[in-house]
């Protein structure tokens, strides 16, 4: 609630309540209390409501309401160990400040002196934006990088781009590293980015692409292609997810392909998914480990500066198979190489071989088993009205598609609308 829009004796009451926390929390935890609530009010007022509705001006009944559970938050919250022990010159971090008001909250609730409804004076409190399309990240380079991010901490990395004048093919350098040292040593994830780590980030991208920026587990389970619920199991493996490429540093510089090929130059070194922790309200539930955004996923972005997003719809993510690193590698493959055959940029024929070597799939039993899997996705993807069929062949698999050379963001995107049985 906006202090100007106050009826004058409203700012009175509230001006004389400022005060009077002043005084009884002293000069520096006033200060701090005044920046905490700002950072939530600021994240409030950015994602709480829809920007093109007019809020209408608050009357007495619900300023005297909204001074109450102010008073009730900041006083509980004065008492908390962090504010309570802290020394007189003593600077207390962001992040102890947020714990100590995650902690105030909790326990007015477990107490019974503070609702849902109210909560929403002092927590962010938005209503999250489904997905129905998935920006699907299909330039050489970024498919690269995901790749050896897998293998390599850091090194140069040299990928053959194909030139628009004489369609040949030039060594061109792309310099990148990647740290996993923001994790700290106590930390046991895995520092090693994996294929399900990638659809992870590809569904962050796409719930900031449809106007999210505060968004939980469940959001991106659901982007992901996932139906329903997620499980425990799943909750956690996200989690890590999102810990571990939050936690992740890169630098990527790609200077001298821009200089050549006329790019976007990029020289980004930061954080793989820059992002916070936070307590928000979020459709009307309170999420204790939401995750606030700061911007689109770098390699997300990277991948639109080249206009090579490949737009799919949700659904296509829903194939029968589990979220293996193996399968999910597989559905990455087939879902670019369609992208680009639509456009008449690759071939049709898809050879066993290289999807063996795309998927990684090394032994003898698994590579049995890779055509019928293949078969499956296929089967999906034409009953979605994805591709028009298929033909198995002793080698690989002919595919029979619609091209499509009117891609959006002109390349690799689709404009298919798929069919009602697609689940």
């Amino acid at each position: 609630m906006d202090y100007e829009q106050m009826p004058p004796e409203a700012r009175n009451d509230m001006g004389a309540f400022m005060e009077d926390l002043r005084q009884r929390v002293g000069e520096k935890a006033f200060m701090e209390f005044i920046e905490i609530s700002r950072k939530l009010a600021a994240v409030n007022n950015e994602y709480g409501r829809d920007p093109q509705q007019e809020e209408p001006p608050p009357g007495d009944d619900d300023t005297t309401a909204m001074l109450e559970v102010m008073n009730l938050f900041y006083s509980a919250l004065s008492e908390d160990p962090v504010f309570r022990n802290k020394a007189p010159d003593a600077r207390i971090a962001d992040a102890d400040i947020k714990a100590a008001a995650d902690r105030t909250i909790t326990r007015l609730q477990a107490e019974g002196k503070i609702t849902s409804a109210e909560l929403a004076t002092v927590l962010p409190s938005i209503t999250g934006k489904k997905v129905k399309k998935i920006n699907f990240p299909v330039d050489k380079v970024n498919s690269t990088i995901w790749k050896l991010l897998e293998q390599d901490m850091h090194g140069q990395l040299s990928i053959a781009v194909e030139s628009g004048k004489d369609k040949g093919k030039k060594e061109i350098d792309i310099i990148y590293s990647i740290d996993f040292g923001g994790l700290g040593d106590n930390v046991r994830i895995t520092r090693m980015l994996e294929a399900y780590d990638k659809r992870v980030y590809i569904a962050i991208g796409a719930l900031w692409a449809a106007g999210n920026q505060i968004i939980t587990t469940g959001q991106i389970y659901y982007a992901m292609g996932g139906t329903g619920q997620p499980a425990p199991n799943q909750v956690e493996k996200i989690e890590n997810a999102v810990s571990k490429m939050s936690g992740a540093k890169i630098f990527i510089d790609n200077t001298q392909e821009a200089s050549v090929y006329k790019y976007p130059k990029v020289v980004y070194d930061a954080s793989l998914l820059p992002m916070e922790r936070m307590t928000a309200i979020v459709n009307g539930q309170k999420v204790e480990s939401a995750i606030h955004l700061f911007r689109e996923p770098p390699l997300i972005s990277f991948a639109r500066g080249r206009k090579q997003i490949m737009p799919i719809e949700r659904q296509l993510l829903t194939t029968p198979l589990n979220w293996t690193n193996q399968n999910l590698l597989l559905e990455d493959y087939l879902l670019e190489t369609i992208a680009h055959a639509k456009r008449g940029k690759r071939s049709k024929k898809m050879l066993y071989k290289t999807i063996f070597a795309e998927a990684r799939i090394t032994e003898k039993k698994q590579r049995q088993r890779t055509p019928e899997k293949v078969k499956r996705i296929l089967d999906y993807y034409q009953k979605c009205g994805y591709i028009t069929g298929y033909k198995v062949e002793t080698d690989g698999i002919l595919l029979d598609l619609q091209e499509d050379k009117s891609a959006a963001e002109g390349g690799g995107g689709t404009s298919d609308k798929l069919s009602p049985n697609c689940r």
